[in-house]
């Protein structure tokens, strides 16, 4: 990597990539990123996983509610992809209880909004095929 072997001002050599690696908060950052960039190639049962122990993991580190934030929003996306519609709102709602000013918040809160304008559509009109909100990731 291109970070082995850099040089310290005392003339010592370090390994970044292995200090930074050995930082909880930093793994998790990288873990947050790296589920954002799955849902982003669709890759939904891997961006999941990673979500889900983000999550499980981020309540021993001291990270902002932004991730916090960004992770249960973007779980959400995943799940509402994968056409698990009630572990989506479930998510979306975490975003509202965490956040609720927030970015992340007026997108969950769009998503529940047109979630449910779509599920009152259905029950009054039938349908013959799916149809599904596409949502993209609100990294602001």
């Amino acid at each position: 990597t291109i970070f082995t072997g850099v040089w310290c001002s005392d003339g010592c050599s370090s390994d970044l990539v292995g200090y930074l690696w050995s930082r909880p908060t930093t793994r998790l950052l990288l873990a947050v990123t790296q589920g954002a960039l799955c849902l982003h190639q669709a890759v939904l049962d891997e961006s999941i996983t990673i979500f889900k122990n983000f999550l499980a993991e981020s309540n021993h580190c001291f990270l902002s509610i932004r991730y916090e934030s960004a992770a249960h929003y973007n779980l959400g996306v995943a799940y509402l992809r994968k056409g698990l519609e009630s572990l989506a709102t479930t998510e979306f709602k975490n975003v509202l209880e965490i956040w609720p000013a927030s970015d992340y918040a007026r997108a969950a809160s769009n998503a529940i909004d047109r979630h449910k304008k779509s599920q009152d559509q259905n029950q009054n009109t039938p349908i013959t095929r799916p149809t599904r909100a596409r949502f993209v990731p609100c990294w602001g």
